[in-house]
């Protein structure tokens, strides 16, 4: 009969999700689900390093490292025709090559580019740096996720990140 390690999960203290700093405080790449209180859906973060300087709620690609291999660093989004990419959210911001937490999972802070409705699905394209409204609730391969708070216009607000690979389109 094989035997198997049991590998315990490392505490993060829920501060550090907004925090960033020039060394890693804890292992790239480390995957943490936290839950906001009793009550809230849990959240997915992971730990990376920033490529350039990360804006607050502003999606980005996170990606492995070419120039560092194995590093989980985040990337500006280009066109792929499958569901390869996984996008994050900083929840604050994270300057060039320092380490922080971005979300990919959960309800969250994210910029839209226009006027959404509460419950239509959004998406990313390569030449944004917010959501984009699929004018609907349906599901598709471009599904970054859901939104919660209906705007009026471009700006913050409140999204269900859905956590999965996705396909980036160009505009």
């Amino acid at each position: 009969m094989a035997t198997y390690k049991v590998l315990n999960p490392i505490a993060i203290n829920n501060d550090d999700i907004l925090l960033s700093s020039a060394t890693p405080d804890y292992p790239v790449g480390m995957e943490a689900c936290i839950q906001k209180d009793e009550d809230s859906e849990a959240s997915k973060f992971i730990y990376v390093k920033a490529h350039a300087a990360l804006t607050v709620n502003q999606p980005y690609a996170v990606v492995e490292s070419d120039a560092t291999d194995g590093e989980i660093t985040t990337d500006s989004l280009i066109t792929l025709a499958s569901a390869v990419t996984l996008v994050g959210v900083p929840q604050i911001a994270i300057a060039s090559g320092e380490f922080g937490w971005v979300q990919v999972q959960g309800v969250s802070q994210a910029k839209v580019d226009a006027a959404i409705t509460a419950g239509h699905r959004f998406e990313i394209f390569t030449s944004g740096s917010a959501f984009t409204t699929t004018g609907a609730a349906t599901k598709t391969i471009n599904t970054v996720g859901m939104c919660i708070t209906a705007t009026t216009a471009a700006a913050t607000t409140a999204v269900m990140l859905a956590g999965h690979r996705v396909e980036v389109q160009a505009t």
